[in-house]
């Protein structure tokens, strides 16, 4: 099994988080060199609290919170501007996909397995 960082749309990810199945088919996601088992780790746009903005990602405490902006704007809270999904680091990422199936470098069918929730 491999490991491997992806980054969705922000329209895909709303339908992945909002969904309850497990299994999806009708989202085929394009990813070079996976196959069944390989876990994607979901790389999206989010911010730290603003009174961490300054920190690099790598700098940033493993229970920090995190906005995810697929969420869309923040209910409360001091929030700094989005940061890159490119800079999202793996302990920050909510949501891994495990490649069920694949057709050439399109995976046609993952499992997700959701980080619990956490409160802003």
């Amino acid at each position: 099994m491999k490991e491997k960082a992806i980054i969705l749309d922000e329209k895909t990810l709303r339908k992945i988080i909002s969904s309850d199945k497990i299994i999806y088919s009708d989202l085929p996601i394009k990813c070079s060199n996976v196959k069944p088992g390989d876990r994607l780790w979901v790389r999206e746009r989010w911010s730290p609290p603003y009174d961490l903005r300054d920190c690099l990602p790598r700098e940033l405490p493993t229970d920090t919170l995190i906005h995810y902006w697929a969420d869309g704007d923040p209910d409360s809270g001091d929030w700094s501007v989005p940061k890159s999904s490119t800079y999202m680091p793996k302990w920050a990422s909510r949501l891994s996909l495990i490649v069920v199936k694949t057709f050439g470098d399109v995976v046609i069918m993952f499992g997700v397995e959701k980080k619990e929730e956490q409160n802003e």
